[in-house]
């Protein structure tokens, strides 16, 4: 169902007992994820690579811009997080 999407953020946490920074990945090289990237306001982008068959590959390869917003730990609702992803 992406491909009705003009845009796309993929939402994820850390791994159970993990805790990562509020953090965009992204392909910087794609002009349109990287302005998504910035304009989102995350303390930390990263550039990261595509890997194969994952949301960002796929959405990419049809032409639709995809960041990965990474906060907090997994199943836990940590305000911070939270905060800063309805702010991007």
């Amino acid at each position: 169902m992406i491909r009705q999407c003009s845009h796309v953020i993929d939402l994820h946490t850390a791994a159970i007992h993990r805790t990562n920074l509020p953090q965009i990945r992204a392909n910087l090289e794609n002009q349109e994820a990287a302005a998504m990237a910035t304009a989102f306001g995350a303390p930390v982008v990263v550039d990261a690579a595509l890997r194969e068959g994952s949301l960002r590959a796929e959405a990419e390869r049809i032409d639709i811009p995809v960041i990965t917003y990474e906060a907090g730990e997994a199943l836990r609702f940590e305000p911070y997080a939270i905060n800063a992803g309805v702010r991007g």
